[in-house]
């Protein structure tokens, strides 16, 4: 009684396969590790496919909780902007967004700038997604918007009420030039804005008004 055998080398192989182990494990160490949230989500039906730790501190959500979830889940209410703002050339392109407002599990509020690309999960067409959280960015950019809407709200209103009294008013430096005058001013200097602006009180002459 005997036997046949046959033997293979496959080396390569075994190696190849531990090189993709290695492969896998240092990408699943970079995934996780990543302080900026990562999500991963499905192209077609956009359910979200895998996240990291910072996505689950970030957002609130647990692990299967984001599992249960679309990438749409986390739009803010009004948002109706895409995650993918910019025009691709190709289906591999990096997408970068416009600052998008989502929505925590305690219904908050964050504004994100999304850095996304295609990628192949789980033999799935997907999209990893980095999130950057600039919430303090753009609610100091509003702030600065609203102050100088203010601002020249004030100064229409001020120039208003400094034309509005019916006697002659100038403003002056300690010097004597006249930086400002209202339009009761103008009409007494008999002359228009632009000639007297800038002029020393003395040039408009030794009357009694002056």
């Amino acid at each position: 009684m005997g036997f046949r055998a046959v033997a293979r080398d496959i080396t390569d192989r075994k190696e190849i396969e531990l090189a993709l182990r290695e492969s896998q494990e240092r990408y699943r160490l970079l995934f996780d590790s990543t302080p900026q949230p990562i999500l991963v989500y499905d192209e077609q039906s956009q359910a979200i496919l895998a996240v990291n730790e910072a996505a689950i501190n970030s957002y609130g959500y647990s692990r299967d909780e984001f599992l249960t979830l679309t990438f749409e889940d986390l739009r803010s209410n009004g948002n109706i902007s895409s995650p993918e703002t910019n025009s691709p050339e190709s289906v591999d392109e990096t997408l970068v967004s416009k600052p998008l407002r989502q929505q925590r599990k305690d219904k908050s509020t964050i504004y994100v700038e999304l850095i996304s690309h295609a990628l192949i999960f789980n033999d799935r067409n997907a999209r990893l997604v980095i999130a950057n959280d600039v919430t303090e960015r753009k609610l100091l950019d509003e702030k600065q918007r609203s102050m100088h809407a203010s601002l020249q709200q004030s100064a229409l209103e001020w120039r208003r009420t400094f034309d509005a009294i019916d006697f002659p008013v100038l403003i002056i430096d300690l010097e004597g030039q006249i930086k400002r005058l209202n339009q009761a001013a103008e009409s007494v200097a008999n002359s228009d804005n632009r000639e007297i602006v800038g002029s020393n009180l003395a040039d408009l002459g030794g009357c009694e008004l002056w």
